[in-house]
């Protein structure tokens, strides 16, 4: 088990009587109003700004130049989209419908055109066109790929590759290998030195691992969504296939696939074209899968398992997308109305998908935890502790009457496998039957005290932060020994506990304890706010970072092991210094706070806020994230109805 993550939410109970040892600093909770998503606004090119159509197929830009395929020719910039001029037949292009366009330097264009494959060394303005009697399987070009030493040409007769220094075409076929000489789509990559080849045909998506002399075809059998491919991208060991029935996603190079569809968030199964990019946020590197279909802009951040679609609500100039171009933050989406134009400046941007609550489920929608385990969501209520086994769509609650819970109040869990610890109002319970049956630890079997804040478990020992002291098991959770002041805590109120190898943290109401040899010893360090002792609410690790969540002191951080801290205040962005959770996942900070959850991509230097489903101040408990998303606990205040709530990042 992974236990660098935060434990131990403050519980309703602990927080009244820590802050009644303080004077009163109550700190108003700000309005957060709602989002139900956030959009991606886009610019429109259109035929009123110099294009030839607005029906736009294909786009490329090399600094201040654009190149644009429409359905009357293609349209040239030099002035960044200011003004076009059209290249059509008159100009060499083979035929007047440019379907896709490439640039191989500042000089050498190519268009794919419904009459061949036609080439400019000028930089656009005249053209040699290339075509059957050139070596191409047929006139119709719906792609090209450019490579340092070939070019490779979809046709409806085949895939034409022109290495360098030749000007004829050789045609690969089903005699290659391909599925179909119908090749809608070409895409490169590269392994091991070697040009990798990826064909989208109707009849399946052709790969060659020999720079395009021969491939083999994977279908439907190697799980294509169908083997009508209308699209392929690739990045590294990614590849994304657009086809008839979804989009077929792979991670080892094309040799096995998984389909999603429109119930994974796309705006329909019917892909047109697909496109890979990546970005860098903060100190992590996201992939973005991109899908264009009739019904909008679909866009991946976490490997294709989940999509939020853009349509014209968000500046789409229609929902009917053609093609993408993709790269680093920008995205352009052809579209029946024109182009449309996005720069995304910030990924990290939170956007809810749905709110869990006792309708869900839920003993109660005073939510103090949660933990996350793959699709498995657990979460410690005021009624219960909800399992989910379907990312939280739905929960069966365990509670003191079916399942022997020691209470119904549930202040944390953590599970491993099978086995279940939950922190209750009344004792440890714990269950090796993924939550059938409980039984339950009290102080007569060592623990401090009956009131279990925080529970941890590492390599088979038990860690229960308890309101009379931290309480260890060595013995999986049979029997305990009680550390308390005398071992060095600050205070035998211990709320969070966080275990890393042999070193054991402990939140107190009177500071962070660390030890480093297993609990049995501790310092104490202590934390002050406007001249005031505060207490730890939550700890968590992300490498050799420490984090420590208090009560009106903010979020405290060490890149020392806890010799120096560094206090990330409200002046930072927190909405509140009153915290009581804190996660790290993937490079982003998480706070839970009084006032809701803030996120940090940049160590905790500044904060947003991650709007709330309704208005009113949310009183956050519990933060968790895995694959993207992010599970925030949360109880009734103001016009906030608690629960859980279920995000991801964009």
């Amino acid at each position: 088990m992974d236990t660098r993550r935060p434990r131990g939410a403050w519980r309703r109970g602990v927080l009244i009587v820590l802050v009644a040892l303080l004077p009163s600093l109550a700190q108003a909770a700000p309005t957060i109003e709602p989002a139900a998503d956030v959009p991606v606004n886009c610019s429109q090119q259109r035929q009123d700004t110099g294009l030839p159509s607005n029906v736009v197929y294909d786009a490329k830009r090399s600094n201040r130049t654009w190149y644009i395929a429409t359905q009357r020719g293609l349209a040239v910039s030099t002035d960044d989209g200011a003004t076009f001029v059209a290249r059509t037949p008159a100009d060499g292009l083979g035929g007047l419908i440019v379907r896709n366009v490439a640039i191989a330097d500042a000089r050498t264009v190519y268009a794919a055109t419904t009459g061949g494959l036609s080439i400019s060394t000028d930089g656009g303005t005249r053209f040699t066109n290339y075509s059957r009697r050139d070596g191409l399987g047929g006139s119709v070009v719906s792609d090209i790929a450019v490579s340092r030493t070939a070019v490779y040409a979809a046709t409806d007769g085949g895939l034409g590759i022109m290495r360098a220094g030749s000007t004829r075409f050789v045609n690969r076929t089903t005699r290659d290998g391909l599925g179909s000489d119908a090749v809608r789509d070409v895409a490169l990559g590269v392994q091991d030195g070697l040009t990798l080849v990826y064909a989208a045909t109707t009849a399946g998506l052709g790969i060659s691992r020999d720079g395009g002399t021969r491939f083999v075809n994977r279908t439907t059998r190697d799980g294509l969504g169908s083997d009508a491919v209308r699209a392929v991208a690739a990045r590294d060991a990614l590849v994304v296939a657009g086809t008839a029935r979804g989009l077929s996603i792979s991670t080892n190079r094309g040799t096995t696939f998984r389909t999603v569809t429109a119930s994974a968030g796309l705006g329909g199964d019917d892909i047109r074209d697909v496109a890979i990019t990546g970005v860098r946020i903060g100190n992590r590197d996201v992939t973005l899968i991109w899908a264009a279909t009739a019904g909008g802009l679909g866009l991946s951040t976490d490997g294709g398992v989940r999509f939020i679609n853009r349509t014209t609500a968000h500046g789409l100039g229609s929902n009917d997308i053609s093609g993408i171009v993709a790269g680093g933050w920008e995205v352009w989406a052809m579209t029946a109305s024109g182009m449309s134009i996005s720069r995304i400046t910030d990924l990290a941007q939170p956007v809810f998908l749905r709110r869990i609550t006792t309708g869900n489920g839920l003993g109660s929608n005073r939510v103090n935890d949660v933990f996350v385990s793959g699709r498995n969501v657990y979460a410690a209520t005021a009624g219960g502790l909800g399992i989910s086994t379907n990312d939280g769509l739905r929960f069966a609650n365990r509670h003191k009457q079916n399942s022997g819970l020691g209470s119904n109040t549930v202040n944390s869990v953590v599970a491993i496998g099978r086995e279940i610890y939950a922190a209750t109002a009344d004792g440890l319970s714990i269950s090796t039957d993924g939550g059938q049956r409980f039984a339950t630890r009290r102080v007569g079997d060592g623990l401090g005290s009956n009131v279990v804040h925080d529970v941890q478990v590492e390599r088979g020992v038990v860690y229960a932060a308890t309101a009379g002291g931290l309480s260890i098991s060595t013995d999986g959770g049979r029997r305990f020994v009680n550390r308390t002041t005398s071992a060095g805590l600050g205070s035998n109120l211990v709320v969070a506990v966080l275990v890393s190898g042999t070193t054991v943290y402990a939140g107190t109401a009177a500071g962070l304890g660390i030890s480093t040899d297993g609990g049995v010893s501790f310092v104490n360090r202590t934390f002050t706010f406007i001249g005031i002792p505060r207490g730890v609410s939550a700890i968590a690790l992300d490498g050799s970072t420490l984090y420590a969540a208090t009560i009106g002191g903010g979020i405290r951080r060490s890149t020392d092991g806890g010799a120096t801290f560094t206090a990330l205040l409200d002046t930072n962005g927190l909405a509140s210094n009153f915290t009581s959770d804190v996660a790290v996942s993937a490079g982003v900070l998480y706070v839970a706070t009084a006032a809701g959850v803030n996120l940090s991509t940049d160590d905790g230097r500044t904060f947003r806020s991650i709007p709330s489903l309704v208005t009113g101040g949310a009183d956050a408990r519990g933060v968790a994230a895995s694959a993207g998303r992010i599970f925030i606990a949360s109880v009734p205040f103001n016009d906030f109805d608690g629960g859980l709530a279920i995000c991801r990042l964009i």
